[in-house]
């Protein structure tokens, strides 16, 4: 499984979950990002005991999805890292992230392009 997210629009979806995970009712091992990835649609979801919150987002691609879906989750604070060590780049800008679903890993592929 693959699917392709505009960085911009990654960013902005994860304002939502990142809302509800920083509930101090949730422990720091509960606090994961969910992908809810079908044929053409991706969402995000965070969750506590209180509430949820499940953000679509636009895939650029989306590959080898089974016809059930695919749900996986990666700890909320590692992806926010990530995301936010790229936000202040001054030569160049991500485009793209693509997240790729093999066997038991998530690999996460950062494209950047040249400003």
């Amino acid at each position: 499984m693959k699917f392709s997210i505009e960085y911009n629009k990654l960013v902005s979806a994860l304002s939502f979950p990142n809302t509800v995970l920083a509930d101090k009712s949730v422990e720091d091992k509960m606090k994961n990002v969910i992908f809810m990835v079908n044929d053409g649609s991706v969402k995000v979801v965070g969750w506590n005991v209180f509430t949820f919150s499940r953000t679509d987002v636009t895939p650029i691609s989306v590959e080898d999805v089974p016809e059930s879906g695919e749900v996986f989750q990666v700890k909320a604070s590692n992806l926010n890292k990530i995301i936010q060590s790229f936000s202040t780049l001054a030569k160049t800008h991500v485009e793209k992230l693509e997240f790729s679903y093999e066997g038991v890993k998530i690999m996460l592929s950062v494209y950047e392009v040249a400003n």
